[in-house]
C-alpha cells in the first residue's frame, strides 16, 4: 500500500486492519541481520578526524524505516521518503506499527543496533585504531624502492656538477664573520 493511498483513507478512529496495512509478526535472522546493516550503513559516519560517530536522528529514523518496510505492506514514495514518515508519525501510525510487531523483534534489533554502534565507535576510535590509521598514512608516504632509486640517480648527478669551490668561499665568508666583534 502507498503512502498516497493511506492518506486518501486515513481516518484516526480506523484501526491498520481498517486501513489496509498488514503487519508481519516474525522476519528470519538473516533478514535481521540485513536490517541492522542497512541502519549502521546510514547512521554511522567518519568525522572529520576520521573517528566514527553517530547521527542519532538518522539512526531512529532508519530503524522505524526498517519496522514499516520490512513488517507491513506500505511502501514509500522514494522522492519523499522523510515526508511520508513524517505524515506516519504525525498521525501515531509509526506507534500503531510498532504496537503490533512481535515486542521480541523491536529488542531483538533496537539491541543489536545499539551493540553494534558501541563496537564499531568503541574500535574505530580507541587510541590503537587511531595510532594505526596515522601510521598507515606515514607509510604510505614513505618512498618506493623505485622511487628511491630515482632520487638518489638525481642526488648523484646533482653532486657530480657541483662546484666545490663554491664551498670555500662559503667557509672563508663564515669567518669572517665570526671574527667581527659582536655589539
Amino acid at each position: 500500500m502507498k503512502i498516497s493511498e493511506l492518506k486518501e483513507i486515513y481516518s484516526k478512529d480506523k484501526n491498520l486492519s481498517e486501513l489496509g496495512i498488514e503487519i508481519q509478526k516474525y522476519q528470519s535472522i538473516a533478514a535481521k541481520k540485513v536490517m541492522v546493516d542497512e541502519i549502521l550503513d546510514r547512521c554511522l559516519e567518519h568525522d572529520k578526524n576520521g573517528m566514527i560517530v553517530c547521527d542519532f536522528v538518522a539512526r531512529k529514523l532508519n530503524i522505524d524505516l526498517v519496522y514499516i518496510l520490512n513488517y507491513t505492506n506500505i511502501e514509500f514514495n522514494e522522492n519523499e521518503v522523510v515526508s511520508d514518515y513524517d505524515w506516519l508519525q504525525e498521525n501515531g501510525i509509526v506507534e500503531l506499527i510498532k504496537d503490533n510487531i512481535n515486542e521480541e523483534e523491536l529488542w531483538f534489533i533496537e539491541s543489536v543496533v545499539g551493540e553494534e554502534i558501541e563496537q564499531k565507535t568503541a574500535l574505530n576510535n580507541s587510541v590503537e585504531a587511531v595510532l594505526n590509521r596515522n601510521l598507515v598514512k606515514a607509510v604510505e608516504k614513505i618512498p618506493t624502492a623505485k622511487e628511491l632509486d630515482k632520487l638518489l640517480k638525481k642526488f648523484m648527478k646533482e653532486f657530480q656538477s657541483f662546484d666545490f669551490s663554491k664551498l670555500q668561499v662559503l667557509g672563508d665568508i663564515y669567518k669572517e664573520l665570526q671574527s667581527k666583534p659582536k655589539s
